[in-house]
């Protein structure tokens, strides 16, 4: 169930850009062969995220076993395009803390190489 939250959260913040590219989906793939999601209702998900700009608001309501691991998931999720958009880095902060971790965990997260 965890997971399925993670992949959740994941697919939204690929899809806060309006698409979800080839990279970001490379990103989530184990997540989602792990959670067993399939074809249709990955595009789903998919196309909610690009359509709800709003949808984070309704993710990770589970606790994850590994704050740190899940945020710098998230983290790699919104970087495989190449870049980190102002907009990702607001939606990460605010998993971040929904996660309990500090401003300074995630800052240092998000600002990892």
């Amino acid at each position: 169930m965890h997971d399925l939250e993670l992949l959740r959260a994941g697919v939204c913040v690929a899809g806060l850009d309006g698409r979800v590219d080839e990279p970001e989906l490379a990103v989530i793939a184990t997540l989602v062969e792990r959670v067993g999601v399939g074809r249709a209702s990955l595009k789903a998900m998919i196309e909610l995220s690009c359509s709800d700009k709003n949808l984070y608001k309704s993710q990770l309501r589970l606790a994850q076993p590994s704050p740190s691991a899940a945020l710098e998931f998230l983290v790699k999720v919104a970087k495989a395009d190449g870049h980190l958009t102002e907009d990702e880095r607001v939606i990460i902060t605010h998993f971040g803390d929904k996660m309990r971790l500090t401003p300074a965990e995630v800052d240092t997260i998000i600002d990892a190489p």
